[in-house]
């Protein structure tokens, strides 16, 4: 019976020995485990991402010089005033058009934006004043080149004065955009 108890009390301590230190170890594997789980969702996200990222990239890469030269016309990432001003004076010439006066200013209140309404504008415009002479025909061939050019601009106001010739000055106001 002796043997019995003691084998009984030898039993006890084992399996309190045990609960005692490996209840511990067991609560460390099992945050060790989370752990892991956790990083192998990260590093599958980033392998998802770098796979996009390598999409995009081989996208962009397809895209040839002449597309990127022609997007670099249609929104300049500056504002590029004086090319634009040759651009228009090469149009009203070819179209027969005397370019009396081209005013390119900066937007009134551009410096009272906020920085995070700067941040979320993704382009920015400069307001355009012409006044040409030329007659009614020539003018509207402009309309339509300018409506044809690869450079974004809106025409906001068109105005003329009429003249006892075919003769007629045009005003135009307008807007021309830029990328920031």
């Amino acid at each position: 019976m002796f043997k019995a108890i003691i084998s009984i009390i030898f039993l006890a301590t084992a399996v309190i020995l045990f609960f005692v230190w490996s209840q511990p170890l067991f609560h460390e594997v099992k945050d060790l485990m989370s752990q892991s789980s956790s990083f192998d969702e990260a590093l599958s996200t980033s392998r998802q991402i770098q796979e996009k990222r390598e999409g995009l990239l081989s996208q962009y890469n397809a895209i040839s010089q002449e597309s990127l030269n022609r997007l670099n016309k249609l929104l300049p990432s500056q504002p590029d005033s004086i090319k634009f001003i040759l651009e228009i004076e090469k149009i009203a010439q070819q179209n027969g058009l005397i370019i009396k006066d081209i005013d390119l200013r900066e937007a009134a209140g551009s410096e009272q934006k906020t920085s995070s309404e700067a941040k979320e504008k993704l382009f920015d415009s400069i307001p355009v004043a012409m006044k040409m002479v030329g007659s009614y025909k020539s003018f509207y061939s402009f309309l339509r080149d300018i409506e044809r050019n690869l450079r974004l601009m809106d025409i906001n106001a068109l105005s003329f004065i009429v003249a006892e010739t075919d003769f007629y000055e045009f005003n135009i106001e307008g807007l021309v955009y830029w990328e920031k």
